[in-house]
């Protein structure tokens, strides 16, 4: 007989990561506001001199890929390395309880899947679009879902 109880899962080791490399490091280089965003006053210096502490690479866009697998996105600061900020959807919602959240609280967040990636970045094409379809976009969107309805 199975057991439907569920495993506990232990946070995906790069949010731990993340935590560390918030509480320890400079604020101006990376920092953790209390409303869930994260700023990054200085990228190149966070590729140099901080990701190669607690990861095993110094590219700046590789730890940009991995905050957006978890929901963050940009939503201040335009360049390559220019200062930025990022927020998520996630945390923000939890903005009207406790106005300081501790920096645990991204502990709780799950990686994307690969579904819900595509989704959100078509959503933002269209966004980008002012909702405007472009020609053919019907089609490739229901080929999109036939797909994703074999795989389930």
């Amino acid at each position: 007989m199975a057991s439907t109880a569920k495993r506990k899962t232990s946070p995906a080791s790069f949010l731990l990561k993340l935590r560390e490399v918030l509480a320890r490091e400079d604020p101006a280089v990376i920092s953790w506001d209390g409303d869930g965003k994260i700023t990054i006053g200085d990228p190149k210096r966070l590729g140099d001199e901080v990701l190669t502490r607690y990861f095993r690479h110094g590219n700046f866009s590789s730890f940009q890929r991995q905050l957006n697998y978890f929901g963050y996105y940009k939503v201040q600061g335009k360049g390559r390395l220019s200062a930025c900020v990022y927020t998520n959807d996630a945390l923000a919602a939890a903005e009207g309880g406790p106005p300081d959240l501790p920096v645990d609280a991204l502990l709780a967040l799950k990686r994307k899947s690969s579904r819900e990636g595509a989704a959100a970045a078509a959503a933002a094409a269209a966004a980008r679009r002012g909702g405007r379809r472009r020609r053919g976009d019907r089609a490739g969107a229901e080929a999109l879902g036939r797909r994703c309805r074999r795989r389930r």
